[in-house]
Formats: C-alpha cells, sequence, structure tokens
C-alpha cells in the first residue's frame, strides 16, 4: 500500500478527496494531511511516505518552495502538484524542480484516478529498477561496502570523493591523465565510457550519470555520480537492513512468552544485543527493549480485550517475572492499569 501525505491550505478539498469511492480499489491512501508546506516538512520529519500530493499556492510555505526543500534534504519522494489553470507557470517550474505530474483544481475523483494511475506505474518502475540494482549479481558487494565505508563511515567532503573517482579514471587510463578535469573529445569520452561500465558494471544504472556537451566536447558530471552512489548505498544497506529488523520482529512474536527473549533473538540471527539496539535505534527510532515492551503490551491489551484471562495469568503468558511489574510497566505505557483498562472497554 503506498501512503499518501496530501498537503493544501484548503482543509475542505483533502477532506472531500478523502471520501473518494476510488480509495476502496487503490493500492494508494491519504495516511496523514497538512496546511502548508511548513507543516508537511514538519511531518516529513517524522514519518516517510511513498507521495505527496501539494497544493502550489498556500501561506508560509507555498508548494514549489516546500519540493525545493525536500530535494536539498536529499527527499525524493515523488510528488504531485494540484493548483489552478491560472498557476499553469508555476506547475511547470514545480515540474522542472521534480514533480512527476500535475492536476487542476478542483479535480475530480476520475482526474485524481489517472494520476494515481500514471504515478503507480512510475512507483513500480523505480521499485523495479531499484531491486535491479541491489540484486544484480554484477554489483560487486565489497565495491559497494568500499564506497560504504568512505560516504558513511567516514562522512568525507564531496570534494574529496570527486578527487578520489578521478584517481580511480587515472588508474584506468594512465595514458591519458590529462582528462580531468578539463573538457574530453568524444572518441575519448565513449572509450572511458566503455571502460568504466566493464569495470563498474552497475554505473550503467544510474539515470543521473549524465555526460553534458559543451561545444561538441563532453565532461563527467561526476558530482550527480557521487551523490547517486551515495543513494544506491543508502538504498543497499536499507534493503540489507530491513531483511534482519522483519526477521528480529517476527523472532519477538514468535517467542513473545519467553523472559529471555532478547538472547534468544540475539542467539537466532547471530548478533550481539548491542548491536541489534544500535540498529533498532537508527532505524525505528527505539531500543529494542522499547520495541519487545510495547509489542508484549499490545499483546497485553488485545488479551484483556477478547479473554477471561486473569492479569497474572496475562503476566507470566508474556514472560513477566511478578505481576506488580508487569502492572507497573503497563501503566507507564496505557496510562492505566490492567484493571482499570479491561473496566473501561465494558464501560
Amino acid at each position: 500500500m503506498y501512503e499518501i501525505l496530501f498537503v493544501d491550505d484548503d482543509e475542505c478539498i483533502g477532506f472531500i478527496a478523502s471520501k473518494f469511492k476510488l480509495w476502496n480499489n487503490s493500492n494508494f491512501k491519504i495516511k496523514s494531511q497538512a496546511r502548508n508546506g511548513k507543516e508537511a516538512l514538519e511531518i516529513l520529519e517524522k514519518e516517510t511516505f511513498d507521495l505527496i500530493i501539494t497544493d502550489i499556492r498556500m501561506p508560509i510555505i507555498d508548494g514549489l518552495e516546500l519540493i525545493k526543500i525536500m530535494r536539498e534534504n536529499g527527499d525524493k519522494t515523488a510528488v504531485i502538484l494540484s493548483s489552478t489553470y491560472s498557476d499553469f507557470e508555476y506547475a511547470k517550474k514545480g515540474l522542472q524542480l521534480g514533480a512527476i505530474d500535475y492536476i487542476v483544481k478542483p479535480f475530480s475523483e476520475e482526474d485524481l484516478s489517472k494520476a494515481l494511475f500514471r504515478t503507480e506505474k512510475l512507483l513500480l518502475e523505480n521499485e523495479k529498477e531499484t531491486k535491479k540494482i541491489i540484486s544484480d549479481d554484477s554489483i560487486s558487494e565489497a565495491k559497494i561496502q568500499q564506497w560504504y565505508n568512505h560516504i558513511i563511515h567516514y562522512e568525507r567532503s564531496k570534494s574529496q570523493l570527486i578527487g578520489e573517482f578521478y584517481r580511480e579514471l587515472e588508474e584506468l587510463f594512465p595514458e591519458k591523465n590529462e582528462i580531468y578535469p578539463k573538457l574530453i573529445n568524444n572518441i575519448i569520452l565513449h572509450e572511458i565510457w566503455n571502460r568504466i561500465c566493464n569495470t563498474f558494471p552497475w554505473i550503467t544504472y544510474i539515470e543521473d550519470f549524465k555526460v553534458i556537451s559543451q561545444d561538441g566536447q563532453f565532461t563527467f558530471e561526476v558530482e550527480v555520480l557521487v551523490e547517486s552512489l551515495q543513494s544506491i548505498v543508502k538504498q543497499y544497506e536499507l534493503n540489507k537492513y530491513d531483511s534482519v529488523i522483519n526477521k528480529i520482529c517476527s523472532i519477538i512474536v514468535e517467542h513473545i512468552s519467553n523472559d529471555k527473549i532478547l538472547d534468544v533473538v540475539s542467539s537466532e540471527v547471530g548478533l550481539s544485543k548491542d548491536y541489534m539496539g544500535k540498529l533498532f535505534r537508527s532505524k525505528l527510532g527505539m531500543t529494542l527493549g522499547e520495541y519487545c515492551t510495547k509489542v508484549k503490551i499490545q499483546y497485553a491489551k488485545k488479551m484483556l480485550q477478547d479473554s477471561n484471562m486473569k492479569v497474572y495469568e496475562i503476566s507470566e503468558f508474556l514472560g513477566y517475572s511478578t505481576v506488580d511489574y508487569f502492572s507497573k510497566l503497563f501503566k507507564n505505557n496505557v496510562g492505566l492499569t490492567p484493571m482499570q483498562y479491561r473496566k473501561q472497554l465494558i464501560v
């Protein structure tokens, strides 16, 4: 399911759109709404979305400025612009900033449905391309790890990375070390391109790796390459760690009754509790222990609601040594004791 952030200073527009019947058979849903670009950016700091539908003319931060700030922050979430016919020149600017579509207000259910259909095709193509990049055997994991170490761990400056890339070019073409940073002619360009593709096959997947023409001559836009490498590395790491996190979450649910649950998880995934804790905090914003507690509290609420189990039985089932500790933990998270929670469900 693709999640949408809907941004419009006219709350009626968002309300009407949310009532369209198209959502019943759509792979999209409106997850959150904002009244201007400032609110949207605040939401984007805490949540992620697959698509943003935003008005152009809004107070504080308008739609164009919103896209500009997002792109400057490295956020490449798909954006659909919505505005009146009179704002078409602004819409063109938005498309130049990276918006993928434009719908005219007031838009009908059919207009929105068509835009979502086009967007879904684009998102599916991007997902397919990303999976191709990540899973392709021609990609050297060691090479990606090398870039990861340089870019993520050491946080080297972009100029250093560009310099390193030029040095790699020099190693590839020692007889042509004058190629950087000067313009080079077409014949050398194509030879370099072919040899780089043979050495780094995955580069061919980077759409943003551009060759810029100037008066019949060309130069590599290396900064764009570095940014694209950063994006690929982050996607690679995200996919790799997402699978680990999913596995950890599954093990937690499977062993929810075990009072040594963290030890069990550590043993089954082959990672230390300290490392798993750091991984969870970086990806989910909470420690592994906090996540376990959250899952157990959800289980407890469900059992209090749907079963006749006594509180001490629920406590034992969830692996807590004493009912007093369980009750205190429950109240800290829910604001009520287990008995108070059950009673308020009956009222």
